[in-house]
């Protein structure tokens, strides 16, 4: 059973930019995606580096999609709303992660 997948128009306008300059194989950003909104009590494939963010960023997690390319996300109760994509530098510029 999956989730549901809502996203902001913050984030569909970040992740179009971002599959312009980075280029993944076009299996990759629906694989990734597809192990956020899992709901089959698996964990997240390591390849993902899924985590919970700390900070000003609390109560958000993190996955990876293609090499430095991440989306930002939090789980409600039986969705997920995808916030941002982006790279570490855009998002954590001037703080150590």
């Amino acid at each position: 059973m999956r989730r549901r997948i809502t996203m902001t128009s913050g984030f569909k306008r970040e992740a179009q930019r971002l599959l312009k300059r980075h280029r993944p194989t076009p299996q990759e950003p629906s694989n990734a995606i597809d192990a956020v909104v899992s709901k089959n009590g698996c964990a997240m494939p390591t390849r993902y580096r899924g985590h919970a963010l700390a900070g000003d960023w609390r109560g958000y997690r993190e996955s990876h999609v293609h090499d430095d390319v991440l989306v930002i996300y939090e789980m409600p109760t039986g969705t997920v709303l995808f916030v941002h994509a982006g790279t570490h530098d855009l998002f954590f510029k001037n703080k150590r992660h």
